[in-house]
This record gives structure tokens, sequence and C-alpha cells, in this order.
């Protein structure tokens, strides 16, 4: 289209340009599909049309502005160099990663019971596992923590961090927040087998005598009264429960 100067023929590589960026852009709408987790689905839907509806019209503003003030020749010419360029980076960023993701759901073995339990909607929520790991093993050990920080931003939680034990340097305790119990509730419904082996290979970097298992607890803002804090948790009911209800509060 840069070098085109007959009306004609102009019109018929248009139509070739056309067909080529909706076939493109189709393929890639259907890569993301692949790969977004169905309880986000919605969400990033609405991200990606957005972002590319928005790009669109940035660039055609900052492209028509580099026409009108350089030239169309300049402006044409450059935009061939791009997508040359784009063209050889295509399998270096390539987007075949999707058929090696596993979105199917694999929820962690650990279930901890709580004596108490707050409502659905009560939080923050507070996630604590406390891990101890071998000089040798901490390079491998922090890799994997920044994966895991990943997932749990990824299933819910809006902060994840890790710390390390002031009186023991080989202890951390790798924590996560979440907004509400009902969060909580979710992720492992949103866990991924995937997210599972990256869970699998952390314990076994765990050299404490007992096996890591969270702790869990609730916030409690300062503007939140009295009485209102005393009576957030509630007592699961372990005995005399014909309906089963206290196990079905109980898991995750």
């Amino acid at each position: 289209m840069a070098i085109v100067r007959h009306p004609q023929v102009f019109l018929i590589v248009s139509a070739l340009a056309g067909v080529a960026w909706t076939v493109s852009a189709s393929e890639l709408w259907v890569a993301g599909q692949r790969v977004i987790p169905d309880w986000i689905r919605g969400r990033m839907n609405a991200t990606h049309m957005m972002v590319s509806q928005g790009g669109m019209s940035l660039a055609g503003i900052v492209w028509g502005a580099l026409a009108t003030a350089l030239s169309l020749d300049w402006h044409c010419s450059r935009l061939v160099r791009w997508d040359i360029v784009s063209a050889l980076t295509t399998k270096r960023w390539s987007i075949d990663f999707s058929t090696e993701i596993n979105l199917e759901p694999d929820p962690l073995a650990f279930d901890p019971r709580h004596r108490y339990l707050p409502g659905a909607n009560d939080g923050p929520i507070t996630t604590a596992i406390e891990i101890e790991v071998a000089p040798e093993n901490q390079i491998r050990f922090f890799r994997l923590t920044k994966e895991i920080r990943l997932v749990f931003l990824r299933n819910g939680a809006f902060s994840a961090r890790l710390d390390q034990d002031m009186d023991n340097p080989n202890r951390f305790r790798l924590q996560a927040m979440y907004s509400s119990w009902a969060s909580v509730e979710r992720l492992d419904r949103r866990i991924t087998r995937d997210e599972h082996v990256l869970w699998s290979e952390l314990w076994t970097l765990h050299v404490g005598p007992d096996s890591p298992s969270p702790k869990r607890h609730l916030g409690i803002q300062h503007w939140i009264p009295e009485e209102s804090a005393m009576s957030r948790l509630k007592p699961v009911q372990t005995l005399k429960d014909p309906g089963g209800t206290a196990d079905r509060g109980t898991k995750r």
C-alpha cells in the first residue's frame, strides 16, 4: 500500500490487507479465549475490547499526526518497516503458548478446619503459611514464591507478600489478603492444575518438623463498633448436626 499509485490496484491491495487484519485479529481473540479462566472471562473480554479499540484510536491519532507533519510517503514507509519487524518477531513472541496452559481446576490438598467462621462478606481475611527452607534451596524458593504471589493475585487476593523470620533466617511466611471470606472460599475453585504444580514443588522445599498449614485471621477495622467486632466469628457446630451443615460450612 505504501508504493501503490493506481487507485484500482490500491483497492485490491486494501481488500487483501483488510482480510489479513481480520484473520489475525480473530486468531488473537481465539487464543485469548483459550487461556482466560471461566470465572474472569467477562472482565477480561471487556478489558481486551477496551484496550484494542483504544489502542487503534490512539495509533490513528499518532500516525495521522506524523503523516501530516512529515509526509504520507514517510508515514507509509515506516509502517512497512514496522510490519516487517513484527513479522520477524512472531516466532519469538508467539501466542502458541495457549496450547500449553492447563486451566482444569485442581484444588489444593490442605483444607484447614476452623472452630469459628465469619460471614461470607466479612473481611479482610489474611491467610499466612509458614515454611522453613534450607539455605541451599532458598534461591529456588524465592523464584517459586514470585510465581505463587501472582497465583494469589490472579485468584482474588489484593495483596500478597513474603516475610523472613528475624530470629530464624530459614523460616518464611507467605501471606495473602482477601477482601472477604467468600473470596477465600472461591480460591480453591480457581486453582488450576498448573498452579497446583507450583504449590507441590514448594512443599518439597519445606524442611520443618510439621507440614505447612495455613493460618487465617479476620481483620478488624478501626471503624467497626466494639459490639459488632465481638460477634463477627460464629462457632462451627460439630455436634447434633443431622443436616450436615457444619461440614458444608467448613469446606472451601
